[in-house]
Parts: C-alpha cells; structure tokens; sequence
C-alpha cells in the first residue's frame, strides 16, 4: 500500500509502540561549527513493522520501496522516521522525504544531514546549515566483515599504509578493511 503524505503533519509511535526497541542519542563534535551535532540511533524489530506504520506517523513511502521486502521497507522506514522527528524536534515543517539520485535523502535546502541503517539499526543526524550547498555529513552503519572477506577484498578496498594506520589507533585489520 502506498499513500501520499495526507498533510504536513508528522505523528511520532506511541512510545510503547513495540517497533523501536531502544534508543539512544549522542553528541558528536562538528568540526566547523561551534555546535555539535546529535546522532540518533535506534534499534528496531523487523517483526513489529507493518505497512501502515507508514500512514500512521505520514512517513512518505515511495512505490519502489513499497514493493520492497519488509526487511527493506522496515529499514526504509526506520531511518525515515528518525529522520522527521529529528527535523521536528529542530523546528522544520515536515515534508516528504524523497530520494536523490545516489538514494540519499532530499533533506530541505538548508539542512544537512546523513540516515544510514543495517539489519536492525538505523542511525540519523541533520544540522541546520547556512551552506547546504557545499556541506554535508555521513554517518554508515556496517557490519564488520568476516576474516576470510577481508582476506579478498583487501588489496581492492584499502592501501597498506590506510591499513596500519587504522591500525596505528587501535583497530585490528579486519575492522580496518570494513572501515
């Protein structure tokens, strides 16, 4: 099922709506800015979603994503819905958050921002920006790669020298090829 944003107000999950499992947010120092920037991450049950969270909060759910999996569209929804409520809680309109071409989200013309998930974790951050233009943030969320992975992909991936020193700051190598 597929609906337009019926208007422009976003609803936030009940909070013991059994969707979003647990959360916690987290300040990140932005280089340049005198501010930081609050990260939200959230952990939540793919076997809790349903299509019609969606209308419930006014999420925008494009069609290629409604005839997605439920896997997809729950982590679709996810980082969507961190999304608005983020940009609620700083004072913007809600709107529908379409895709760009790179998939990233079509955040307003004077905010910044990056929403990454993975399996069950979806993690948001948006900055008010004077310069959206020439500025931006990217958050990934990934799961570390297996030994062997790493073993065939990492003269493709990385350079001896980004190796050691990830290395060089505590990381093992396997981290530093997911990395």
């Amino acid at each position: 099922m597929v609906k337009l944003m019926m208007n422009n107000t976003f609803r936030p999950l009940p909070t013991d709506h059994p969707f979003i499992v647990a959360e916690f947010n987290f300040q990140k120092e932005w280089i340049c800015k005198a501010k930081g920037i609050e990260v939200h991450v959230a952990q939540f049950a793919l076997q809790s979603f349903d299509d019609n969270l969606f209308d419930i909060t006014n999420v925008y759910c494009p069609i290629a994503i409604a005839q997605s999996v439920d896997k997809r569209k729950a982590e679709y929804f996810a980082g969507r819905y961190l999304a608005a409520r983020e940009l609620q809680n700083l004072g913007f309109p809600h709107q529908a958050l379409e895709q760009n071409i790179d998939r990233s989200p079509r955040l307003p013309s004077d905010v910044i921002g990056s929403i990454s998930h993975s399996n069950d974790i979806a993690a948001v951050g948006v900055l008010p920006s004077s310069n959206a233009n020439r500025e931006n943030i990217g958050i990934d969320i990934q799961q570390r790669i297996s030994s062997e992975i790493c073993d065939d992909i990492e003269n493709m991936v990385v350079t001896v020298q980004e190796v050691d020193l990830v290395v060089k700051y505590g990381l093992t190598r396997t981290e530093a090829v997911t990395l």
